[in-house]
């Protein structure tokens, strides 16, 4: 198969699939897409570099926002949190599956950011208190 046009079935495949689990297209290039999951700064990013697709976990914007509509009750807000990242490293472990299927390498980052994102977000409900 012919790298790139394996890439673009490989992004249209994963578009498709993480649309259907609440994420939606934040930015797309010709080397990868970034995934926004619902109206959260959660957000997958799967790119091509150096023959390797790198998948990983981001911010885009303040995760703070997560925190809006729940302030008062930490116990709903950790169990929010958890469903965000869950959601997230769902369609990371899919990605990755995919890409592998596809013939790409995998460079799996997102399990790591997920919990720096995990710990900051504890942090911060901590500090709520």
């Amino acid at each position: 198969m012919n790298r790139v046009s394996g890439l673009g079935e490989f992004l249209e495949e994963i578009v498709k699939e993480a649309s259907r689990r609440g994420f939606s297209v934040e930015k797309r290039s010709q080397r990868g897409v970034v995934l926004r999951y619902e109206d959260t700064p959660l957000a997958l990013e799967v790119a091509t570099a150096g023959g390797s697709i790198v998948v990983d976990a981001v911010s885009l914007g303040d995760v703070e926002e997560i925190f809006e509509d729940y302030e008062g009750d930490q116990e709903e807000l950790r169990n929010r949190v958890e469903e965000l990242l869950d959601e997230v490293e769902s369609l990371g472990d899919l990605v990755s599956g995919l890409a592998r299927k596809y013939g790409f390498q995998v460079e799996a980052r997102y399990r790591r950011s997920l919990l720096d994102f995990r710990d900051a977000l504890e942090d911060y409900i901590e500090a709520m208190s």
